[in-house]
């Protein structure tokens, strides 16, 4: 009864406020939208034959480039003048960083050790899972045992991880010129993925193929996270013409992403392998300034929406466990039923892993800062 009702505080309006009052609620809902894309869209792959996000952008590919526009806003803000606040702000960096992500992704990753161990559902556990603990399950190859939704998460540690160090080199060749610095880190963040695709082409490549070595491997992918770093450039030095473009920009967004979903299908494709990627993350930043600039006054929906934001990382952790156990237990119900059950325990169990681990987490990050 204690844990529902902190539960329910958590959930309160009272307990969000100050949350709501901080935070830019249009990248709130960009956070939200990009959740439920993924964890909705997951359930219908899994127990339908609707693929209903054939006509939404990709939620990981949302997540990547609001990632690197948080990030990219975070470096811009703290006006660094030299080589060593670099080096003093990247070590507040990594440890803020860290102390925000591992501590979940620690905790889903023994969970999912421990539920293949016990049979709950399929996975392999072999001398390659430790690699699992250092992020290495797919930096350059796949190894595709279980906690198949890490993949993502080694991206965006990865990027975390190399980020502050090209900056400080890139810095240090232009003589402590930092804005000059952020943007030849973005365009080496945005060229070597291309290059390493390029490099890597398989003419013979399948489905299966084209997602574990193209779509979701490290080296091929940190351009999408760079492409949220841009973004945060343009929009602080070019906020007005941004916002008077946050409309047309958005429309192209979605062109551009309809003719890559429909037209360019094909997987050994040279195309689809290599700049088809960075299309679809460039496409996919192009909805930002849409969210950015948006205001919602409805304090009860700003509410909803800061809530999801805020367990969106533990919903993306718990979904596809919840999926795996619902196949496993729940069998034979009809499928609104399983959506219904399927997405009320995603908002508590999510809600109350927020509450028991991922927050009191936070604090202690805030405190060791």
């Amino acid at each position: 009864m204690l844990l529902l009702k902190n539960y329910y505080k958590a959930y309160n309006l009272k307990i969000l406020k100050n949350e709501i009052d901080d935070r830019n609620i249009g990248l709130d809902l960009f956070r939200a939208v990009a959740v439920s894309i993924v964890v909705v869209g997951h359930f219908f792959e899994h127990f339908s034959d609707l693929h209903f996000t054939n006509f939404l952008p990709d939620g990981v590919e949302m997540f990547f480039v609001l990632s690197g526009f948080l990030i990219g806003n975070i470096f811009l803000n703290a006006e660094i003048n030299s080589k060593n606040e670099l080096l003093r702000f990247s070590k507040k960096f990594y440890i803020r960083r860290w102390l925000r992500t591992l501590p979940n992704y620690y905790l889903f990753l023994i969970l999912n050790i421990l539920f293949v161990y016990l049979g709950i559902y399929d996975g392999i556990i072999n001398f390659n899972t430790s690699a699992y603990f250092v992020f290495l399950q797919n930096f350059s190859k796949p190894l595709d045992l279980f906690f198949w939704e890490s993949w993502s998460l080694a991206v965006e540690e990865w990027f975390y991880l190399l980020l502050p160090a090209i900056l400080v080199s890139v810095v240090v060749l232009f003589k402590n010129h930092f804005v000059k610095a952020y943007l030849y880190t973005v365009l080496i963040l945005m060229i070597f993925p291309l290059l390493y695709r390029i490099f890597t082409y398989n003419s013979d490549a399948d489905q299966v193929t084209y997602y574990l070595y193209f779509r979701k491997l490290v080296l091929t992918r940190l351009d999408s996270i760079s492409y949220g770093l841009g973004a945060a450039l343009v929009i602080k030095f070019y906020k007005e013409s941004v916002y008077k473009s946050r409309f047309a920009l958005f429309t192209l967004g979605v062109i551009g992403l309809m003719i890559l979903k429909f037209y360019v299908i094909d997987w050994n494709s040279f195309f689809k392998q290599t700049v088809s990627l960075s299309f679809e993350s460039l496409f996919t930043v192009m909805f930002l300034p849409m969210f950015y600039f948006a205001g919602i006054k409805q304090k009860i929906l700003k509410a909803q929406i800061v809530f999801i934001a805020i367990i969106s990382y533990s919903m993306y952790l718990v979904h596809l466990p919840l999926i795996y156990l619902i196949k496993k237990y729940c069998f034979g119900y009809n499928q609104i039923i399983l959506l219904v059950i399927y997405l009320t325990s995603i908002i508590i169990v999510s809600g109350i892993n927020y509450l028991i681990w991922e927050r009191p987490t936070t604090k202690l990050r805030n405190r060791i800062l």
